[in-house]
């Protein structure tokens, strides 16, 4: 068995460094990449929408044409298409959260209003509230609720629509 840190086992005891781990995942540094070109590919990666090797390798002083061979090389685009649905399927929680969230928010606020206008209607003598008030109450009340509802459902189908329409390699 090799002892740590010799040249058999270099730094084997230590955890490793993001940087230094290879091909977790598409976008991270790949088997064989460089520093030079991790680095490039990094520069390429998180440029966003105006991404190109011409703005990389201004960038970092080097030529395009050798940008354009470590491009080929490590795949840039096909990492970089990765690393964005990523990010995108995040987006998508994080937007699914807020919708869940805002269901929720409505579902309760409607339920108190409508708890609230049976309460009121309940203690008020009838002479005291009129039938219009009373109905307006509920107007006012189950339109929340109901829209709360449809919104719910209207994600959890395009929800349960989007996952029938993912491949068993998605």
């Amino acid at each position: 068995m090799a002892k740590h840190g010799t040249a058999q086992e270099p730094l084997a005891h230590l955890p490793p460094h993001r940087s230094q781990t290879f091909h977790q995942y598409p976008w991270d540094r790949q088997h064989g990449e460089s520093d030079e070109a991790w680095q490039a590919f990094v520069e390429y990666r998180d440029m966003g929408l105006t991404r190109s090797a011409k703005r990389v390798a201004e960038l970092l002083g080097k030529s395009e044409s050798h940008l354009h061979s470590y491009s080929s090389k490590f795949s840039w685009r096909e990492r970089v298409n990765a690393f964005e649905q990523h990010l995108d399927h995040h987006r998508q929680d994080e937007h699914e959260k807020v919708v869940r969230k805002m269901s929720e928010d409505h579902a309760l606020a409607s339920g108190f209003m409508l708890r609230k206008a049976m309460e009121v209607i309940k203690n008020t003598p009838s002479s005291e509230i009129g039938i219009r008030e009373a109905i307006a109450m509920f107007r006012a009340a189950i339109p929340v609720e109901r829209m709360s509802k449809e919104a719910e459902r209207a994600w959890n189908q395009s929800y349960a629509r989007a996952l029938g329409e993912m491949s068993d390699e998605e």
